[in-house]
């Protein structure tokens, strides 16, 4: 019952981060501000194939329990007690969780432009290997991070920091992760993640989330995009608005599954995004001239 209702945030089982992180309830946000956030889950229950999208550069720490990150080729990381991952932004990612009569309790980190580029300014040393395109990667368990956690909880929890204090902390969680990194894993990690600007294809985003119940909010989200500056690409590649796109490919989809399933009228408008039937209803006979009930009683004739 309770991943029922982490999946209505989801719209089509895709969590848009850190955004939806703020309508969960068992996650509990310590500090923000701008882009970056620091939140703390804890989950009791088990969580299968959530699929989430990260729109910030992610650093996860698992306190207590362990979770399966994968990535869409199949590539799985574990992440086990006091391990960390960094995952960049604008990545796809599947998350598992068996609870085991133990929770699931960890941090989640999203760092923004800024404090990025602060960071590398302030970094001593040159990187002797080239960045290349950023990718997830781990790294080993801390007590020196360990403690860094604990005392970054007990002591924000229901404190508000200042934008200087908020960024210092986080300053320092990466000066800390850099000394203990002998890879140059993190600095290289960053310096990619800072070069990387770039938008996403539209044609490919919609041709792999366009059934889905994602608003034209969070499909700008995952293209790089403003909301503004999504419509006006959309527009210009598709002829029209992305709010057109989507009702013809939802009541499409509404069509084939009033024909292919037994699910009632209600549920498969419920399915494509309407929550009201009445205007389920209207808007798929303005389109194919019959009603829902009346396509599903000629399928069977």
């Amino acid at each position: 019952m309770k991943k029922q209702t982490i999946l209505n945030y989801c719209n089509d089982n895709t969590l848009i981060l850190p955004q939806s992180l703020y309508q969960m309830s068992d996650a509990h946000l310590i500090m923000a501000h701008s882009d970056a956030s620091v939140f703390y889950k804890k989950i009791n229950y088990e969580m299968r194939d959530i699929e989430f999208f990260t729109n910030n550069p992610c650093f996860i720490y698992v306190e207590n329990g362990e979770e399966t990150f994968t990535h869409p080729d199949g590539e799985q990381l574990i992440l086990k007690s006091k391990e960390m991952l960094f995952i960049p932004k604008n990545t796809f990612m599947l998350s598992d969780f068996q609870s085991e009569n133990k929770p699931l309790i960890a941090f989640i980190i999203f760092f923004d432009q800024s404090l990025i580029k602060e960071f590398l300014k302030k970094t001593s040393g040159v990187i002797k290997k080239s960045p290349t395109k950023a990718s997830s990667f781990k790294m080993p368990a801390s007590p020196h991070i360990t403690s860094y956690m604990e005392t970054l909880k007990t002591t924000y929890e229901e404190v508000s920091p200042s934008k200087e204090l908020f960024q210092t902390k986080l300053l320092e969680l990466l000066f800390l992760l850099d000394t203990l990194d002998n890879k140059e894993s993190l600095r290289l990690f960053l310096t990619a993640e800072n070069e990387d600007n770039t938008k996403r294809n539209i044609k490919y985003i919609m041709k792999e989330h366009g059934g889905s119940n994602l608003s034209i909010k969070d499909l700008a989200i995952i293209s790089g995009r403003s909301q503004s500056s999504f419509n006006r690409d959309f527009k210009r590649q598709y002829g029209c608005t992305p709010n057109q796109w989507l009702k013809e490919q939802r009541l499409e989809k509404a069509h084939t599954m009033i024909k292919e399933t037994s699910l009632s009228i209600t549920e498969i408008g419920l399915e494509i995004g309407y929550e009201n039937t009445s205007h389920f209803i209207k808007a798929f006979k303005e389109k194919y001239g019959h009603t829902p009930k009346q396509i599903r009683l000629e399928s069977f004739c």
